[in-house]
């Protein structure tokens, strides 16, 4: 039985790493000179600054490129191609389910030159029609949350409030059918009982 049990948990956790593996946060993008000419194979590499892991690729015939299925954090985007100056950006930051568009123009001139530009502020999210919060580390330290109920970020994000059933004993005739205090959520007008919640963290 104890072996059975082992198996079954190896299995859920396996199962549950390539769940994590498989979101759709996402670095992406697209390189053109000062015409506006895409540059088709150029080198684009993606740097995560908290661990120095790096990844690369090229621009396609459309001079898009992409990094998908990365961890979140800080990262810097190098873009180098012959007959150009190498341009790096850096300060990106790229949250849970976030797609993060890095689009980069390159000034013609020796590769050995460098140019680096620091992001200012988020491009225009059109690459799909999700809407997020981050709820950052310092915030859930500092926040007074009555109970440190975890379930109280969640009204920090716009549209969000506590369900009808928030709070009430599960074992009561109009709980959910499972233990401990009941999380409800309303988004945007739904029914709480429409709702379902993906709690994760790092």
């Amino acid at each position: 039985m104890f072996k059975r049990f082992l198996v079954l948990f190896a299995t859920v956790l396996c199962a549950l790493q390539l769940f994590a593996q498989t979101t759709s946060t996402e670095v992406l993008g697209t390189v053109s000179d000062a015409t506006g000419a895409v540059v088709p194979g150029s080198e684009v590499s993606l740097l995560r600054v908290a661990t120095g892991e790096k990844r690369q690729t090229k621009t396609d015939s459309s001079g898009n490129y992409s990094f998908p299925m990365i961890e979140i954090g800080d990262y810097t985007v190098t873009v180098s191609m012959q007959g150009f100056k190498t341009q790096t950006q850096t300060g990106i930051n790229v949250a849970y389910q976030q797609k993060a568009r890095v689009n980069v123009v390159v000034d013609v001139g020796a590769t050995s030159e460098r140019v680096e530009v620091v992001s200012q502020g988020v491009d225009l999210k059109t690459d799909d029609a999700a809407v997020s919060t981050t709820i950052e580390r310092r915030r859930v330290h500092e926040l007074p949350l009555l109970g440190r109920n975890f379930a109280s970020l969640a009204i920090l994000t716009p549209g969000v409030q506590y369900g009808t059933r928030m709070g009430q004993n599960v074992q009561a005739p109009t709980g959910f059918p499972f233990p401990g205090a009941a999380t409800t959520l309303s988004a945007n007008g739904q029914r709480d009982a429409n709702q379902n919640s993906l709690w994760t963290a790092w």
